[in-house]
């Protein structure tokens, strides 16, 4: 056969919708108080606030039917992200991985619920986490470089799954890790839709589309 068959085989092409939560709890409380807020354990896996539940309404009208024709959301199982996916997407079928969660350790924040009370929270949801309770935690920051790592390990995983077009409902520091990754990718002619966006940071509910080719 010819080889371009087999080097076409080999590359998955995908739309991806990448999301950042609405504003949480946290995030308000920072605006008022400075960053060393989110060290209380007071905002342990914070939830959505009305503006942020407003914002995530924003941008699913924004999007309108684009929203319904991704095929699957992919969404970190902390509560913002996973409330802000059911406010943008609520009919498609979603999967919660660890490896899109925010960046890890230190802050209450980033530490999730067990899986068994998410699962009770969210019956419908196809859970891929690495353990009932939150064993990736640590009282140490996750380096910046980890979330790229993660996020290259995402894009792997992504490659073998049959979708093709994938919203993806996360944070700002994974997001900000990605985006980095996409980048190079875009210089290797691999992606599309970094060109020109001159900031790596999403804002709250920020909806960026790009087009990524994988390869094995």
């Amino acid at each position: 056969q010819n080889p371009s068959w087999f080097l076409f085989q080999s590359m998955a092409c995908k739309t991806l919708y990448l999301v950042r939560h609405g504003e949480a709890t946290h995030n308000e409380a920072i605006k008022k108080y400075g960053k060393q807020i989110v060290l209380q354990e007071t905002f342990f896996d914070p939830e959505l606030t009305p503006l942020g539940r407003s914002q995530a309404a924003q941008t699913r009208d924004a999007l309108g039917q684009t929203a319904i024709e991704n095929e699957l959301c992919v969404v970190s199982p902390l509560s913002r992200a996973l409330q802000t996916s059911y406010i943008i997407f609520p009919t498609l079928p979603k999967i919660c991985l660890e490896v899109v969660r925010e960046m890890i350790g230190e802050h209450p924040c980033d530490r999730r619920r067990s899986q068994t009370e998410l699962q009770a929270l969210y019956p419908d949801l196809t859970f891929c986490l690495d353990g009932d309770e939150d064993v990736l935690y640590s009282p140490a920051r996750e380096p910046a470089s980890e979330v790229a790592n993660r996020a290259r390990r995402f894009l792997k995983w992504l490659r073998d799954q049959p979708q093709r077009t994938v919203a993806v409902v996360t944070h700002d520091h994974f997001l900000e890790g990605l985006w980095g990754v996409l980048r190079e990718m875009e210089q290797r002619g691999e992606c599309t839709g970094t060109a020109g966006v001159n900031k790596e940071h999403f804002s709250n509910a920020e909806c960026r589309r790009v087009e990524v080719t994988l390869s094995s």
